[in-house]
């Protein structure tokens, strides 16, 4: 079955139920604020009617009318102030705030002679509340029909005990108005669970479709990170790594700053993976990623260009070539310590190139060209060591 057909019109997992209603406050704020403005406007503007509807005790429905205005500005007060208050306690102050507005109408009516159009037609207001009921709030259907319940109850009570409309043969009336309160009740509630249901399948889309952008998002930062970066070991590779020597040489360039270019080779990694495999050899790799970026500021630039070769980049104030030597030496340290693999000691030296801009070259491709050609003296020279592009290798490029 659909996750969102079952439990659309039912309540979540505690959590999920924690998480709809937080989601749900500020509606809630916003619809109890509403609501009670309209209070304020309709029990003030009825007064104009008490003139003609219930002139024997009209100065005492003003106070009751005042009473409602002055409980529905304590709620706007409460969505204002005490938001967190009223959310926390929702079900029982919002019930008892329309409870209380039934009971000023019923005080309403009450007071009422039999020969006032107040006493048989005020009963209008506790429909208005009823309305209210399942239209102004969040209410949970069962909380709803509740307080519905309890204003049909008190204008019953209202009805017999006070009026005593079954002993002066207005049972009728009291009957037809009770049949217009329950229909008003059977409405509200078959409203309400409609909007329940509805809120509660809006609530499951809307999460659905934030995970699937969320999932997107991450699928398109992992593509993007995949497209520059080695899968192996992390580190970016060469196209991002050209892109970013590109805007370091630029920006070197207008400071007059320097950019050294390192480019380091693994002597004897085939052996490592004719003997251990491709596995032992990934391992090999990704541990010496890991001492290559440890050997440097986090403001440089390492990546993997592939195979067995990486490089790294760095600019400097000046072109201090002893500062780069010790650089090359520390990395060729690191390199050459030897890695456990699988209960075996593995162990590979490494030949780095360095080159500087703007000496060696102006762009990146021409620094990595220059880096690259002194790793190859390097090796041809005896391999684990440290060399630096010659003055002859810039009039080249």
């Amino acid at each position: 079955m659909n996750p969102l057909r079952r439990s659309a019109g039912a309540r979540f997992a505690p959590d999920v139920e924690a998480d709809y209603q937080a989601q749900l406050g500020p509606e809630k704020l916003r619809v109890a604020r509403l609501a009670a403005w309209v209070a304020v406007l309709l029990f003030s503007g009825f007064a104009t009617m008490d003139f003609w509807a219930i002139p024997s005790a009209m100065y005492q429905v003003w106070v009751v009318r005042a009473a409602a205005d002055l409980l529905a500005l304590a709620m706007i007060a409460a969505t204002l102030w005490r938001p967190r208050f009223l959310l926390a306690h929702y079900t029982p102050l919002v019930s008892s705030y329309y409870g209380l507005l039934a009971a000023a109408v019923g005080a309403m009516i009450a007071l009422a002679s039999p020969d006032e159009l107040a006493w048989s037609s005020y009963h209008g207001g506790l429909l208005l509340v009823s309305m209210a009921i399942y239209s102004f709030t969040y209410l949970s259907p069962r909380a709803a029909g509740l307080t519905g319940a309890f204003v049909l109850a008190l204008y019953v009570a209202v009805g017999l005990g006070i009026q005593g409309m079954a002993s002066t043969g207005h049972l009728p009336d009291l009957v037809a108005n009770c049949f217009f309160l329950v229909g008003t009740n059977i409405i509200g509630l078959v409203a309400v669970n409609i909007r329940e249901r509805f809120s509660r399948q809006a609530y499951l889309l809307k999460n659905a479709l934030q995970r699937d952008v969320e999932l997107k998002d991450e699928e398109r930062r992992r593509s993007l990170h995949l497209a520059e970066h080695d899968p192996l070991t992390g580190l970016p590779n060469r196209v991002r790594f050209m892109r970013r020597l590109d805007e370091t040489i630029e920006s070197a360039a207008a400071s007059r700053h320097s950019v050294a270019v390192l480019f380091i080779d693994l002597d004897g990694f085939k052996q490592v993976n004719d003997t251990c495999g491709h596995r032992g050899g990934d391992v090999l790799l990704q541990v010496l990623a890991r001492r290559i970026r440890a050997c440097l500021r986090p403001s440089d630039l390492v990546a993997r260009l592939g195979g067995d070769e990486f490089v790294v980049a760095l600019q400097l104030p000046d072109e201090p070539a002893e500062a780069i030597q010790r650089l090359g030496q520390k990395i060729v340290d690191a390199v050459c310590a030897p890695v456990k693999v699988e209960e075996r000691m593995l162990a590979v030296t490494a030949s780095v190139g360095a080159a500087f801009f703007p000496m060696h070259g102006r762009d990146a491709v021409s620094l990595l060209a220059a880096a690259d050609a002194q790793m190859y003296d390097v090796k041809r020279a005896g391999k684990g060591a440290v060399g630096m592009a010659r003055e002859a290798a810039a009039q080249a490029v």
